[in-house]
């Protein structure tokens, strides 16, 4: 809904929200990163201005754009003081970096580990995913000493329940995570930590 102008899509895979992008009277011009060959390929295919990289050294000019997004849980692999750096430098004054991530610990390996302990079957400590967001008030001072305002930060509980899940591979967890979503706003003329 906040996309204007100029957009980056952060690990936008093979185009699905770039496709939407395309219908948003406001944006102006649409580009894609991603790790993937194939992605880059795909969205290629479909028209879309696409290049090979990575979002903890975005390969694009400082001030370029006026929005970036990251969706699905891209910014899981990545670290995200990295990442934030990268978009921070990418971005105009004043634009916005909208994302949505999976939080460090989903609800899934929670609930899954829960049982294994009750069930006295849990053999090692729990862990949490490669990247993703541990601790809110820890990244909340990431993101204003990398220099953004937070316009909105929460939780989400997605619950994508299928009742085909537990029939077909008996996975009653599957879908049932917790995401983080957010919209920061790139702050103008403050000195940023180092």
């Amino acid at each position: 809904k906040r996309a204007y102008g100029d957009v980056l899509e952060v690990g936008c895979g093979e185009g699905r929200f770039l496709m939407k992008l395309k219908n948003v009277e406001r944006v102006t011009s649409i580009r894609g990163v991603d790790i993937s060959w194939l992605a880059v390929r795909k969205t290629h295919e479909l028209g879309f201005n696409v290049i090979m990289g990575n979002g903890e050294r975005l390969p694009f000019k400082n001030k370029v754009f006026d929005a970036v997004m990251s969706a699905n849980g891209a910014p899981k692999e990545m670290n995200w003081e990295l990442l934030l750096s990268e978009v921070y430098k990418v971005l105009k004054p004043g634009g916005i970096f909208a994302f949505d991530t999976y939080n460090k610990y989903p609800l899934k390996r929670i609930v899954e580990y829960k049982i294994m302990r009750f069930l006295k079957n849990a053999n090692k400590p729990f862990e949490g995913i490669y990247g993703g967001v541990e601790n809110m008030k820890d990244f909340k001072e990431s993101c204003l000493k990398s220099g953004f305002e937070i316009i909105s930060l929460y939780s989400v509980l997605s619950l994508r329940f299928l009742p085909c899940e537990i029939l077909l591979r008996g996975e009653m967890f599957s879908q049932i995570d917790t995401h983080l979503v957010g919209i920061l706003r790139k702050i103008v003329n403050i000195p940023r930590y180092s």
